[in-house]
């Protein structure tokens, strides 16, 4: 399982940071949601966490070096303008276990497969990625990811620019993976899915952080069991 520590980690660009060092833990199985205003410093986070951006200072350690972790950042230009099928592009996500040969195996296929079947999208496998509507892009991004790992999954904005029932449908693909054990850390502009979502919420304001377990899950669960 993969956890996460960050201490003293400040983060920044061109050596200026952007909010006050931080001091957290990200624990596996957690849904956590990293909210606050543009340039609060949510997006620089993950990046520093996945190591794209250089922290300014202080530590980022992982319980497991090795394990790789699957991304969806908040552009996807480079597949919408490759003549790729969505197919293509979520095996792409497998790129990493091609050692000795560049061709993929029936095994690799068949994965890819299974995994579009899991998610639901398998009717997408043949459709240009070029041509897909904006969550049928996310969903197969997201699939794409999953094909590196489906321990941890680390998404910047994956709703932002979608329209309410696209965002409704990526947030129910997003929960059952949670509840099948993948760690879910998502940067959102989206406050109301936040509190409804995560497991814990990471605020970034005016060069400050809070990071907190959100109850408001807790009651919505217990609504549930009830």
């Amino acid at each position: 399982m993969y956890e996460m520590k960050c201490k003293k980690l400040v983060i920044g660009y061109n050596r200026k940071p952007i909010c006050e060092p931080i001091d957290l833990v990200i624990k596996p199985g957690q849904y956590l949601c990293i909210i606050g205003e543009n340039g609060s410093g949510k997006s620089s986070f993950i990046k520093t966490l996945i190591g794209t951006l250089p922290k300014i200072s202080g530590q980022v350690e992982y319980s497991n070096p090795q394990q790789r972790l699957g991304y969806v950042s908040q552009h996807h230009e480079v597949y919408s303008n490759f003549p790729a099928t969505s197919f293509e592009v979520i095996q792409s996500g497998g790129l990493y276990k091609l050692k000795k040969s560049p061709f993929y195996t029936k095994e690799d296929k068949n994965a890819v497969q299974e995994l579009m079947v899991s998610l639901g999208i398998s009717d997408l496998a043949n459709k240009s990625f070029h041509n897909l509507s904006g969550g049928e892009k996310q969903k197969v991004l997201i699939a794409r990811a999953l094909m590196t790992t489906d321990q941890l999954l680390i998404l910047d904005e994956p709703t932002n620019g979608l329209d309410p029932k696209a965002r409704k449908e990526v947030y129910n693909m997003l929960e059952e993976l949670y509840l099948k054990g993948t760690t879910i850390i998502m940067v959102s502009h989206d406050h109301e899915a936040a509190y409804r979502y995560a497991t814990h919420i990471i605020t970034f304001d005016s060069g400050k952080y809070r990071y907190w377990t959100n109850e408001n899950r807790k009651e919505n669960e217990k609504e549930v069991v009830k």
